[in-house]
């Protein structure tokens, strides 16, 4: 067997939206640094995704103004590229507090701050009231005890802190496809090369130079990996092919989701870190 290696890593700042390829993943206590830290809210404060909107893949999001290279957490805004609109320029420090809400992502209640930079350019590309809100960094949403401690918290992923899928386990897919499709429909944070395929369906933790891994929980997909990341295409692959050979429990699996562990206050994910099974 090959020597595991990461192969890629990615963010997605706004929930939904396009995601960040990275050569360094710089780590908070919710996971990727900045990954899933803003999310589309409509007039009742209740996220959007592509779920209902799948045009909102074909946001793009880009961090800027980095005071030094490949370091993100030096960023001074996140930028917007929303098609047939100038590019949104959002702040990541504010002299001033803006406006503080409740909003609800899942079944769970979180306090966020608007970014009201975003809202008329967002709202009239969704056809729709729509706020940019970004999570309180007082705020802590845990994750679920019933996989987790009570000190792992996470941002507005849909419930954990980290995705990861083998480069193998796509290949497997893409050979039973008519059209193979790109990993971006399944928004991992980190890929794997070297293993068989579906070799994180067995994997417990994973160690790597200075992180740890705990592989706690299959990740069950739905209707986002149908959506053609570059395009908003919608069809019925790969979940109708996925169906056939990784539905468990009436849910079609494909990734595993993960809790991310290191000393100290910092730590960061290189490309091309091996992997050690442990």
């Amino acid at each position: 067997m090959e020597q595991l290696k990461v192969s890629s890593l990615h963010i997605y700042p706004v929930k939904s939206l396009g995601g960040i390829n990275l050569e360094r993943m710089p780590l908070s206590k919710r996971g990727p640094l900045f990954d899933r830290e803003w999310m589309i809210v409509n007039a009742a404060g209740h996220f959007l995704s592509q779920r209902e909107i799948a045009r909102m893949c074909l946001i793009s999001c880009r961090l800027t103004g980095l005071r030094e290279e490949g370091k993100i957490e030096t960023a001074a805004q996140l930028v917007l590229h929303i098609p047939a609109c100038a590019p949104v320029e959002i702040p990541m420090a504010r002299s001033t507090a803006t406006e503080e809400i409740e909003v609800v992502v899942w079944r769970d209640k979180c306090l966020a701050q608007v970014e009201p930079e975003a809202t008329e350019a967002l709202s009239q590309y969704l056809q729709e009231p729509v706020r940019l809100v970004r999570m309180s960094r007082t705020f802590t949403r845990q994750v679920d005890e019933n996989y987790a401690t009570a000190a792992d918290t996470v941002g507005f992923a849909d419930g954990f802190p980290m995705l990861v899928i083998s480069d193998a386990s796509l290949s497997d897919l893409n050979g039973k496809l008519e059209y193979p499709v790109e990993m971006s429909r399944f928004r991992p944070n980190l890929t794997v090369s070297g293993a068989t395929p579906f070799a994180e369906d067995t994997w417990k933790k994973l160690q790597l130079d200075s992180v740890r891994m705990e592989l706690v929980k299959p990740c069950s997909r739905c209707q986002i990996t149908t959506i053609d990341q570059d395009s908003a295409d919608t069809g019925k692959e790969p979940l109708r092919t996925l169906s056939g050979y990784r539905k468990i429990d009436g849910k079609v699996m494909f990734g595993q989701n993960a809790l991310v562990r290191y000393e100290g206050d910092f730590a960061s994910i290189r490309l091309g870190e091996t992997i050690t099974v442990a």
